[in-house]
């Protein structure tokens, strides 16, 4: 049995090389910097009491305030989502704005 092709051939093979390229920009930096000194030195620095102590500070920032984000922004979505209610273009506006400002909002808190 013959499986009808869906998609142009040639198409495709651009979308997979423009992908593959794309992938390559990310890949090849990384594994430089894990076969270079600094990458070695990592784990010398994960060994002192000061280093030890900002990756603790660093990855409990990130667990919290992906937590954060999951317990806040799980229910708004399906709010957002599922209901409608007024000023809802207004809540919709607001979480969008930390997209559309993404630098400047950073930089505010500091």
């Amino acid at each position: 049995m013959r499986v009808a092709q869906t998609h142009s051939s040639g198409l495709y093979l651009l979308c997979w090389f423009l992908g593959s390229i794309l992938v390559a920009f990310l890949v090849v930096p990384l594994i430089g910097l894990a076969l270079s000194e600094s990458g070695r030195s990592l784990i010398d620095v994960a060994r002192m009491g000061d280093g030890r102590d900002a990756i603790a500070l660093s990855l409990e920032g990130v667990f919290l305030s992906a937590a954060l984000a999951a317990l806040v922004g799980v229910p708004l979505a399906y709010g957002l989502a599922r209901t409608t209610f007024p000023g809802k273009s207004v809540v919709a506006a607001l979480v969008d704005l930390p997209l559309a400002f993404r630098t400047p909002l950073r930089a505010l808190p500091f």
